[in-house]
């Protein structure tokens, strides 16, 4: 699925988009058109909040700057070295969780994260082999691939405090839910099927022992009360 849908991505995505992922490979030097220039200039700047990030989580390992303090932070530390403070985030939500809220903090939120995926995943491949839980495997499917494009995303945005990551959580909580309550279902017993009855023979003529012997009998009963046509031309000549 995804190698059908990333070719349809990159087709659809806009010329704008296109230059800045291609800046990350080129360098202000290489460019070319003011829209590659400027590609560039905010890949180099995403390149320095993120390092800058980096060492924030380095410098307060244990609690961080605080939550939504980094942009404060970072200009406080870019003035009190007599640089032009930039005011912008991190553009990475990991390094905005580690840098704000200390690496206690981050493990909390990647173990969140991870638990979320694997909870998803769990239900994707019972899917598979439970009969009763095939209905919840599209639904699973669903998840897993907006925690991937999450991933993705978070990768090149701050999106720590932003509720996309606790609504797939709760999502998939529920549908584990679902899941458990489904599989501890009792197995209602399926009906027999009815037992093919051989069909019944009728009943013999009297007299008969045998269906041979009825049938010759009926063959014979229209012949008991004539006589044979030599007899009877003989007669008649008579």
């Amino acid at each position: 699925l995804l190698i059908l849908v990333a070719p349809l991505a990159v087709i659809t995505l806009p010329e704008a988009a296109l230059e800045r992922y291609r800046a990350t490979f080129k360098s202000a030097s290489t460019a070319v058109t003011m829209g590659e220039l400027s590609a560039i200039e905010s890949q180099e700047g995403r390149a320095l909040v993120f390092w800058e990030s980096v060492k924030f989580t380095l410098e307060n390992p244990l609690f961080g700057v605080g939550p939504g303090v980094f942009t404060a932070a970072a200009a406080e530390d870019a003035m009190r070295r007599g640089e032009r403070p930039r005011w912008k985030a991190s553009h990475n939500t990991y390094t905005q969780v580690s840098s704000e809220m200390g690496v206690p903090g981050f493990l909390f939120y990647a173990g969140m994260l991870i638990s979320t995926v694997l909870g998803a995943l769990r239900v994707f491949r019972a899917g598979g082999r439970v009969a009763r839980l095939a209905k919840l495997r599209p639904f699973s499917l669903c998840l897993l691939l907006s925690l991937l494009a999450f991933c993705v995303n978070a990768t090149f945005s701050s999106s720590a405090y932003l509720p996309y990551l606790p609504y797939l959580a709760a999502a998939v909580v529920i549908l584990l839910g679902v899941a458990t309550v489904r599989e501890q279902q009792p197995v209602e017993p399926q009906p027999l099927a009815p037992t093919p009855q051989p069909a019944k023979e009728p009943a013999l003529p009297a007299g008969s022992t045998s269906w041979s012997e009825a049938r010759r009998r009926v063959w014979q009963r229209p012949l008991a009360g004539r006589r044979p046509r030599q007899s009877q031309s003989h007669n008649d000549s008579t």
